[in-house]
């Protein structure tokens, strides 16, 4: 697994111009690792399908590791904005049951509406390792996955509840992975989130049996 300071990009882009010559790279890179030829992913290569020079390049990817952070970087943020859609419809449900399903579901499709690239990012991922737990788009992973538990459970005390949400994160990230990289077509229908459901429902529930004291009959 790469540290992760050694696949930080060296600056981030701040013109309109820099900004487009470093989506150029990420969508370089891209084209490379969908043919499946990792081999082929030098910094001089996606450097010449982005149109861009390998000086260019270097100013703000030391290398190759550090496009494909950037890119898993930017993916996932896509998908944030992606699952905050189905999070608020999942919050305007009744009961929790349906409120953890829709969220499971918005997970599910913010993943399937790129199955492709998802597959690429899943298989880097487990080259050069996860998001860091001090990312952005961890925490903000976390935070939603706390205001689900709450709304789930929210006689959990908050200690108990932010330990859970943090859990839930690591285990259903794992769950995605696992059907990226071996079962994408689980993916394409009920089955995964079927599994999301049913994970997080139960998870909870046993918290809540061992952390929740039950209201003495009057």
């Amino acid at each position: 697994m790469s540290n992760r300071s050694a696949v930080s990009p060296r600056k981030l882009p701040q013109q309109r111009r820099s900004q487009a010559l470093v989506h150029a790279v990420i969508e370089a890179a891209v084209r490379i690792l969908k043919h499946g030829r990792e081999e082929a992913l030098t910094t001089r290569r996606v450097a010449e399908i982005a149109g861009a020079s390998v000086g260019s390049l270097y100013q703000y990817f030391p290398n190759r590791d550090a496009i494909v952070r950037a890119l898993i970087d930017s993916h996932v943020r896509n998908m944030l904005t992606r699952l905050d859609e189905g999070m608020r419809d999942a919050l305007c449900a009744t009961c929790p049951e349906e409120m953890v399903r829709r969220f499971a579901t918005a997970l599910v499709a913010a993943h399937a509406a790129d199955l492709d690239r998802w597959q690429v990012i899943a298989l880097q991922i487990l080259r050069i390792g996860d998001l860091d737990a001090n990312d952005e788009a961890w925490q903000i992973l976390n935070e939603r996955a706390r205001e689900l538990v709450h709304r789930v459970a929210p006689d959990l005390p908050a200690a108990e509840a932010s330990r859970a949400a943090a859990r839930l994160v690591v285990l259903v990230r794992a769950m995605l992975m696992d059907a990226l990289t071996q079962r994408p077509d689980e993916l394409r229908d009920l089955r995964l989130i079927a599994d999301i459901t049913d994970l997080i429902l139960g998870y909870i529930g046993r918290l809540r049996e061992r952390h929740v004291t039950p209201t003495a009959p009057s």
